[in-house]
């Protein structure tokens, strides 16, 4: 019903459908990828970004390497007599170097098919370029815990098994 001055109402009836929700039960088990025993290399020029990276993914059964610079990166994956499964970067590092820079050189010096994440505050057009050439993943800064579990489980590819 309309009248001038004042809008319009209108009203309609919607029947009530069968619901197709999963029960709460099932909604909170997840199903969660496999990530234990991965190695990962982690570069971040803040030592405490890296100690809580190694925390962090310490905490998910993941081994770490974890560097200020990516110097001596080479070495410690020897050390471990294996490569490592992903390189985690962060984009920004001190004295102008990229992460992007550190990536590469990992990826030259030991095997290019690492699969690699760029964590940036940059929203840029270029760093979704730059990923695309480069052939890795880009977060943006604040980065959530489970973003990176859900990127680093599709990163290595590993089998799903149910749990929490």
């Amino acid at each position: 019903m309309s009248e001038y001055g004042r809008g319009s109402t209108f009203s309609f009836e919607v029947p009530a459908g069968k619901g197709t929700a999963e029960p709460v039960a099932q909604k909170e088990q997840k199903r969660v990828t496999d990530i234990s025993g991965a190695l990962v290399v982690v570069v971040d020029d803040e030592a405490a970004i890296v100690e809580g990276m190694k925390v962090l993914l310490a905490g998910w059964g993941m081994e770490v390497i974890g560097s200020l610079n990516g110097e001596n990166l080479i070495e410690a994956v020897h050390a471990r007599e294996r490569m490592p499964d992903l390189i985690i970067a962060d984009y920004r590092l001190e004295g102008g170097l990229l992460g992007t820079e550190v990536i590469d050189r990992l990826r030259r010096e030991l095997d290019p098919e690492i699969p690699a994440i760029l964590i940036t505050g940059s929203s840029a057009p270029e760093r979704a370029s730059e990923a695309d050439t480069g052939r890795y993943d880009f977060l943006l800064k604040p980065v959530q815990p489970e973003v990176l579990r859900d990127l680093i489980a599709a990163r290595l590819r590993r089998p799903i098994s149910s749990g929490s």
